[in-house]
């Protein structure tokens, strides 16, 4: 059964079809690849029987695919392959020679061969996803090719053939960025124990007869199992700690879950076909954070009672149900039973009703297999009881007229009369309604129900009805009737003072003329349609004055000459004769003009229009445009589209338009309807076009003239129908602008670029050499690697000389060598590294280095033998030398000002000689020594620490015996390998430490193993000790003053009762730690469980709580690692700092409570019911140490659970407080807290404060729906900060009592009504304002009612916005002051102008590449601007060079750009 099911549904996971290649570039955001944001569509998926244009163009667009453009950057986005489609045939063999970069892989039905063959051949460094559906041993043969994909997130292996052949989870162990995985098709899939797959977010294993999923996924959110027979999740290794949704689908036969391991389980959803056997499910009760449950069954006998297991077990907390079943049938009475949670519904059945009386929270209701015309009387009854209700759905609507007319004739007198006496009709208008005026059965029920009940209407749209009915209260009203009939009907109309939309459409009697008088009542309107009227004359007479779109449609004549004080949009379609504007025309906000299709005569006043932004004009025919060159002069148009026909002259009436528009258009789109050729050039003078759009390849050769073009689109083709010159040119087209603009605009002294690294080996750099010689740019840091000594010299060479600070140069010797002259010209280089990777045996001669006066760190490494001997002063100014990758190294020189020095992976070292002076010489690091270490110890008499790591044969000459001489020395670190001349070096050291002085002692061995007694004699000065093994124990003894214990390789579970009783001997000791605290409970638990009567016993007799208490103990009821620490706490009494309470009821929670010693804790958290946390505060009352409490409701927060916070009275040590999850936070009179510092009301609907808090600092408020900050009683003379996120109703602050604010953050969720705003311009101490703000209607006003009253002591905004959107045009009005800006968009640029003071700009959701040659201009005026930042970065060179992504770190000198 389950292989039969195997091969029906073999596509559900792993998606068949045919051959196809998306092709788009990436970079910029969306379809644009960076500067020029190439688009190609006519849909992107290419069938490749395109294989015609790869094919037949093989050896001309192929190759300039891939030697022009860079494959990381323009890589196919999907290429699907299956080797049955005949289509494909060509696609493999072109995938060998061309070897195409793609994103996303799919590959069906191939063998081991063909399989391997492409997936060597494609990119390894850009592959994303990859989707294989093989036989399976094919699939196991092809894993270890997979492992070369780095870029690798999503996999699916789908098997075809050969199901019996076991999938073995182990082969995934080396893709360990892998964050989807699905497996499907095996007979069983059984993944336990490892491999550990860190990264794993989610995963699907369906197809199969069994699954059996007990490993470690740490990183696992989403599970899906699927058409599986037998499901077991869980055991000894499961460890999921974030999965929060499963599915589980069409499992046959048996499902067996260990609930109790999923705690953070959110979402579960179960659909059962068949009778399955649930084992366990009890448990699903114990998952307090599953707030949405989905039930699904099919007609199948025992399927109902297989989901019927699992509501029974839900937890009482849901939030969330779904019940849907195939077909649809009465649910059994008790299925909400105890569900009173529920805040949302959804059923398949109409049964459900009468239960829904006890869901006192319920919100949304939703019947997915019914229409409003199934409800009965008594069912509309019940519903109107529910007073929580606010939204009631159905997924089946009524038929057009028929349905809703036979529904309200037959039960007219009876749900129609209910439907009015019970249900208020604002609180459940109808949406849309549509009186027919053909169906003459329906109009007459409709109109007599119509006039009877008078319902409420939202919309309502009345067809070929001839007498004006009896109305009521409308929002939108269309009306589509004869002529005459529509303007009786007018009258009627007036009396509805909300009417905001109206649509008139004209079916008969065309020629009865539209009077605008008819319409001047309506003054409330702001959208109008007027639609087929012969003759639409309006010339004078008034239009209702709030008009904000007007649409003029399918009309013979259309003249427009009248006011429209409000009109923002205009829309004339399909008119023959057009004429707009004159003496009475008026329209101050038309920003959006429309024409289309005018084919006889456009006569348009364009002189009239000069707050246009956007014109779209269409034609279809020839027609005669009048006063075209007046629009030239309308300055504010930044968007042109122009579409024309292939019928003669259509063209030439677009061409007329778009000769006269102004040169300062930003937009173009030139869309022609057939035609695919472009008359040359069509595009001279428009230079500050920033976007085209263009349906012709013609328009390439004209891009030239567009330097600030950053986004191009060809709306009718695809990335085949480039050729080889129009692909060279789309490489190079922004070159010239964007350096230019760099080189030209922008000072490289204030605007140098931060780090900058060539290799000679990476493709995307070729062309970086060309264009720094062309632009002799400023870099601060720069890299050059493999290259050779022409190439060196012209960089070199061709840079600015009074940036650089910092040179790191790899190359052969000579090369380096060479370079040295080169290198003197930069005066304020600071940083020289020099790499050798050829030639090693040649010497470098440090004296080459004698101009360089300026260095500070100096690095040389790679060279045979590097040799620094004698000479005179060469480098005063060296304070860190590092020299590494030798053979040998020997230093004898001066270095007056050397602080630092590091010599690592040498085998013979020489430090010290005749001519060796570093007096100011303080840390010395030896790393990887092999063979002779000889260091002249009496010579380094400043050094304060030493560190050396020894390798198997190093040997250290003299036994350093000289070290004892350095009286300066206080710390020592020492490393050595598991062999055993490694050890004895490292002991010749210690055993010569001057021990009366040392302070600091670090002793690591790899791998860790017993240190020798006795390693410690004679260190009794230490106060700091680090270790890798716990044999150092017995030797502590000594240590009088040691503070500080450090076990670099141990965790507490390690210890033993003997070694526990040593260390509580230790007076001194202030500090133990470990590799690793075990922040995970179950570690103590199982450490506790097993040696209960040994250490427990010694940790409470033996150590002094008060002196070694625990640091952090986090306790959940719902963890079984847990179940033995409640008793162990009554019985140890432990002192704990910082303890969490997750999910416990009241006796539970007393028992810790009590049983802990009062005057540890510190931190206190409790998250729990709301009645078990109010039960606790007296016992929290016994801890005067207490400084910071969190109590987080978690159960019923409503009625008289709502909070009081006279509770906190005795808490008078408290600092920090917070409180979650009631539904009313009321905090007003006492009682006084006067520590407490900060404050955090969280996921309330109602926050208010009035309260006296002499101490408060920091104010949040989170996720609530109303914040109210003020009052009679409010006194917070400290507060400097306050935050209010996710508000979504009221923010209500009486601004005049928070004088002494001084950083404020609100992010509104809604159309939130901000009260007294006003007053915040008195908060003259604010200086840092951060507003956010989510697209929902309104937010924005609720944020820029706070913008606007700002006060002018301002010096930091930060504005940001979900997604990134425009910002208004006014929004820095009169912020002089400002010193720091961030913000979402750069369409603020062009008000920073005024900003003289403004030292700090940052963008949060672009990069340096999306700067156009204009922002940059205004960017570079901005005098006091020390610092630009972006939030995005791009990691290609390329895209760097060409593009401005150069700006990605700080310079010190002018400004900084990150």
């Amino acid at each position: 059964m389950a292989r039969n099911c195997r091969q029906a549904a073999a596509g559900m996971l792993i998606p068949l079809g045919r051959a196809s290649a998306v092709i788009e570039g990436q970079g910029a955001p969306g379809n644009h690849v960076p500067y020029v944001g190439n688009t190609f569509q006519t849909n992107t998926e290419i069938s490749i029987t395109a294989a015609a244009a790869l094919q037949l163009r093989a050896m001309a667009v192929c190759s300039a695919w891939r030697d022009c453009l860079d494959p990381r950057k323009w890589p196919i986005d999907t290429l699907k392959l299956n080797r049955l489609k005949v289509d494909d045939e060509h696609l493999v063999p072109w995938i060998i020679s061309t070897r195409p970069a793609v994103k996303s892989l799919d590959l069906s039905r191939y063998r081991t061969p063909q399989l391997l063959t492409v997936l060597a051949s494609v990119p390894h460094m850009v592959v994303e996803r990859l989707c294989m559906e093989a036989a399976s041993q094919a699939l196991l043969d092809c894993l270890p090719a997979i492992y070369h994909f780095p870029s690798l997130r999503k996999l699916i292996l789908g098997c075809r053939e050969d199901f019996e052949v076991p999938f073995d989870f182990l082969a995934l162990a080396p893709l360990t960025a892998l964050e989807e995985l699905a497996v499907s098709g095996w007979e069983k899939i059984c993944w336990e124990g490892g491999p550990l797959l860190p990264r794993i977010t989610q995963l699907r294993l369906g197809l199969t007869d069994s699954v059996a999923l007990n490993t470690v996924l740490p990183s696992l959110q989403h599970l899906r199992v699927c058409m599986v027979s037998t499901v077991m999740l869980g055991g000894q290794y499961f460890q999921a700690p974030q999965l929060s949704s499963l599915s589980l689908y069409d499992v046959n036969r048996e499902l067996a879950v260990r609930w109790s391991q999923l705690g953070s389980l959110r979402e579960v959803e179960a659909r059962s076909m068949n009778a399955v056997v649930a084992l366990g499910a009890a448990k699903l009760s114990a998952l307090t954070n599953v707030t949405a449950l989905r039930l699904h069954w099919s007609e199948r006998q025992g399927a109902w009672d297989s989901a019927y297991v699992l509501l029974q077990a839900a937890s009482r907390s849901l939030r969330s149900l779904s019940l849907d079943a195939w077909p649809v049938h009465l649910l059994p009475p008790p299925a909400l039973t105890g569900l009173t949670q529920l805040t949302s519904l959804q059923c398949g059945s109409l049964a459900i009703i009468p239960q829904l009386a006890p869901l006192k929270q319920l919100q949304e209701l939703q019947f997915t297999s019914h229409s409003v015309a199934s409800l009965s009387v008594d069912e509309l009854a019940l519903l109107s009881e529910l007073a929580s209700l606010r939204r009631l759905r159905f997924s089946q609507r009524m038929a057009e007229g028929g349905g809703r007319a036979r529904c309200l004739k037959l039960r007219a007198m009876a749900v129609c009369s209910a439907w009015r006496d019970c249900l208020d009709p604002r609180k459940w208008p109808i949406d849309s309604l549509e009186l027919p005026g053909w169906d003459i059965d329906a109009g007459e029920h409709l109109m007599s129900w119509f006039t009877s009940t008078r319902p409420a209407v939202k919309v309502l749209r009345f067809t070929y009805l001839t007498t004006p009915p009896l109305l009521t209260v409308l929002e939108k009203l269309c009306l589509v009737a004869a002529s005459q009939a529509l303007l009786d009907c007018l009258p009627a109309v007036y009396r509805f003072p909300g009417l905001r939309k109206l649509d008139l459409v004209c079916k008969r009697d065309f020629d009865v003329p539209l009077d605008s008088k008819a319409l001047a009542p309506l003054t409330a309107l702001e959208e109008l349609a007027v639609s087929r009227w012969d003759n639409i004359s309006w010339e004078g007479g008034p239009l209702p004055p709030r008009i904000t779109k007007l649409q003029l449609l399918s009309g013979e004549h259309v003249t427009l000459n009248t006011a429209l004080p409000s009109l923002q949009q205009l829309t004339i379609q399909d008119a023959g004769f057009i004429v707009l504007g004159g003496q009475h025309f008026q329209a101050p906000q038309l920003s959006s003009l429309t024409l289309h299709d005018p084919d006889k005569e456009l006569a348009v006043s364009w002189s009239q229009l000069g707050s246009l932004k956007e014109l779209h004009a269409r034609f279809t025919w020839e027609a005669a445009v009048w006063r075209a060159a007046e629009l030239s002069a309308l300055t504010n148009l930044t968007a042109l589209s122009l579409g024309w026909s292939e019928r003669h002259g259509a063209w030439d009436v677009a061409l007329v338009l778009l000769q006269a528009v102004p040169r300062s258009l930003r937009s173009l789109n030139l869309d022609a309807l057939s035609e695919d050729r472009l008359p040359p050039p069509i595009l001279a003078g428009l230079t500050q076009l920033t976007s085209l759009e263009c349906g012709s390849l013609a328009i390439i050769p004209q891009l030239s003239l567009l330097e600030q073009l950053q986004a191009l689109r060809f709306s009718g083709h695809s990335a085949a129908s480039l050729s080889v010159h129009e692909l060279a040119l789309l490489s190079e087209v922004r070159a010239v602008a964007v350096c230019s603009a760099w080189r030209e605009g922008l000072d490289p002294r204030k605007w140098p670029i931060g780090c900058l690294e060539l290799d000679r080996w990476e493709d995307d750099i070729q062309h970086l050499v060309p264009w720094i010689t062309s632009t002799r740019p400023a870099v601060k840091d720069l890299g050059l690697s493999n290259y050779k000594t022409p190439q060196l010299l012209v960089v070199l060479l061709s840079l600015s000389c009074t940036v650089l600070k910092r040179l790191c140069v790899e190359a052969a010797s000579q090369a380096l060598l060479d370079c040295l002259p080169a290198i003197y010209r930069f005066p304020s280089l600071q940083k020289l590294f020099l790499n050798c990777a050829e030639d090693f045996e040649i010497p470098l001669d440090f004296k080459a280095l004698t101009p360089l006066t300026t260095l500070e760190e100096l690095g040389v490494f790679g060279w045979r033998s590097v040799c620094w001997e004698g000479g005179p002063l060469l480098l005063p100014g060296i304070t860190h030398l590092r020299l590494g990758k030798s053979d040998h190294i020997s230093l004898n020189t001066a270095l007056p000002s050397l602080r630092e020095l590091r010599v690592y992976a040498a085998s013979s070292v020489m430090l010290g000689g005749q001519h060796f002076q570093a007096p100011g010489l303080s840390s010395l690091s030896l790393h990887d020594l092999d063979r002779e270490v000889s260091v002249s110890w009496s010579q380094l008499g400043s050094i304060k620490e030493l560190e050396a790591q020894f390798l198997d044969e190093a040997v250290v000459v003299g036994g350093g015996a000289e070290l004892s001489a350095l009286t300066n020395l206080t710390a020592l670190s020492l490393g050595w390998s598991q062999g055993q001349g490694a050890w004895d070096a490292a002991h010749a050291l210690l055993e010569a430490a001057p021990r009366s002085l040392l302070r600091s002692l670090s002793l690591d061995a790899w791998p860790a193993d017993p240190v020798p007694a006795p390693a410690l004699t004679g260190f009794t000065q230490l106060t700091s000790l680090q270790c890798g093994s716990l044999a150092i124990i017995p030797q502590l003894a000594p240590l009088k003053q040691l503070q500080e214990l450090h076990f670099s390789c141990q965790f507490p579970a390690s210890l033993s009762v003997h070694e526990l009783v040593v260390l509580s001997e230790l007076a001194s000791l202030r500090r133990l730690r470990f590799i690793r605290q075990p922040t995970e409970v179950g570690v103590w638990a199982r450490y506790f469980q097993v040696r209960a009567m040994a250490v427990c016993s010694a940790w409470r007799d033996c150590l002094d709580p008060m002196r070694w208490p625990i640091d952090r103990l986090e306790l959940d009821r719902w963890e079984d690692d847990i179940q033995h620490l409640v008793p162990w706490i009554a019985s140890t009494r432990p002192a704990v700092k910082d303890l969490t309470l997750s999910n416990y009821e009241t006796p539970q929670l007393l028992v810790v409570l009590l049983s802990l010693p009062c005057t540890v804790l510190e931190r206190l958290c409790i998250e729990a019911a709301s009645q078990a946390l109010l039960d606790c505060l007296p016992a929290i009352y016994q801890f005067p140490t207490l400084r910071k409490l969190f109590l987080v409701c978690k159960g019923d927060c409503d009625g008289p659970f709502r909070f009081d916070f006279r509770a906190f009275t005795p808490l008078t040590a408290l600092e920090e407080l917070g409180v979650s999850g009631w539904e009313k936070m009321c905090w007003e009179g006492g009682p006084l807290l006067p520590r407490i510092s900060y404050l955090h009301f969280d996921s309330a609907d109602h926050a208010t404060l009035n309260t006296a808090l002499p101490s408060l600092r920091q104010l949040h408020f989170f996720n609530t729906s109303t914040v109210r900050l003020g009052g009679q009683h409010l006194w917070v003379p400290q507060l400097s900060s306050l935050s209010a996120f996710h508000v979504r109703q009221e923010l209500s602050v009486s601004w005049g009592q928070l004088g002494s604010v001084m950083e404020l953050e609100v992010r509104a969720m809604g159309a939130v009504v901000v009260m007294g705003a006003a007053q915040l311009s008195a908060v003259t101490n604010l200086t840092a304002l951060r507003l956010g703000w989510r697209e929902l209607e309104g937010a924005w006003d609720a944020a820029l009612v706070l913008l606007q009253a700002a006060p002018c002591s301002l010096r930091s905004l930060s504005l940001d916005a979900w997604p990134v959107d425009q910002s208004p045009p006014s929004a820095l009005t009169g912020l002089t002051q400002l010193t720091s800006l961030q913000c979402g968009s750069l369409a603020i640029i062009s008000q920073l102008s005024p900003l003289k003071q403004l030292k700090e700009l940052q963008f949060t959701s672009h990069s340096a590449a999306s700067l156009s040659v204009l922002d940059l201009a205004m960017l570079s005026e901005l005098a006091s601007l020390r610092r630009l930042r972006f939030y995005w970065h791009s990691a290609e060179l390329g895209v760097r060079a060409r593009c401005l992504e150069v700006l990605h770190k700080q310079l010190p000198d002018g400004c900084e750009v990150d």
